[in-house]
């Protein structure tokens, strides 16, 4: 299905159950989320990989609003991390989500589970 019709279905055309699908955790959202995983600045930052070009790379596409522009900068990017192999996932997660209309309150489902689950105290469940 093409995105934009996924996205209005799934926004603006909720039936019953509600269910998404997802293939590698946060890395499958985008490339500009793993930009979250380095920073070049601190040393203690999460696998410890410092490459000030990698940061600028990101911080460059995340900024530009050429799509030619931000997809070079990108290619940049993966061209570091697959030369400098800062971390080697050994699995990635297959995840299937799924609700019920009768949910409400804070919940939201998104393809990150992390986003699902961080404001499970908001949640209701409707009559």
């Amino acid at each position: 299905m093409e995105s934009t019709a996924y996205i209005a279905r799934r926004y603006e055309q909720r039936e019953t159950y509600e269910l998404s699908g997802s293939h590698g955790g946060a890395y499958g959202l985008g490339p500009h989320v793993t930009s979250t995983y380095f920073n070049c600045r601190r040393h203690d930052w999460q696998y410890g990989y410092t490459n000030c070009d990698l940061d600028r790379y990101f911080a460059e596409a995340t900024a530009t609003v050429d799509p030619d522009r931000r997809r070079d900068l990108y290619f940049q990017a993966a061209l570091l991390l697959n030369r400098d192999l800062p971390i080697l996932p050994l699995w990635a997660p297959d995840e299937v989500h799924a609700r019920h209309r009768r949910l409400g309150g804070g919940f939201a489902l998104h393809r990150d589970a992390r986003r699902t689950f961080g404001n499970v105290e908001t949640w209701t469940l409707n009559p």
